[in-house]
């Protein structure tokens, strides 16, 4: 089960809280609430330290956002792993795994 809070953080900035596992239907949700809230001159970021587990279809949608600019911070190491070995780049603030 997945769910996503919005946090505001300015007229610039709408940080999505992602709690539970990103897998299945709940990628939809996902990218529903990022598309609800993804504007021109808005930042998005996707706050993922309760995040559980991520398939490799969350995985994909994760990196293909990434890719667009939208900011992924705050992942357990071992969400930080699945992303950096498919090779998504993270927000800079998160330390890189040991021998990466």
């Amino acid at each position: 089960m997945l769910r996503v809070d919005v946090l505001p953080a300015g007229e610039t900035e709408v940080v999505l809280r992602v709690v539970g596992v990103l897998a299945g239907q709940d990628v939809g949700l996902l990218a529903e609430a990022v598309q609800a809230q993804w504007r021109p001159g808005r930042q998005l970021t996707l706050e993922l330290a309760q995040v559980e587990y991520i398939d490799p279809a969350g995985l994909a949608l994760l990196g293909t956002w990434a890719s667009q600019g939208l900011v992924l911070r705050g992942a357990s190491l071992y969400v930080r792993y699945l992303l950096e070995r498919q090779g998504t780049n993270q927000d800079r603030e998160d330390e890189q795994l040991p021998g990466a």
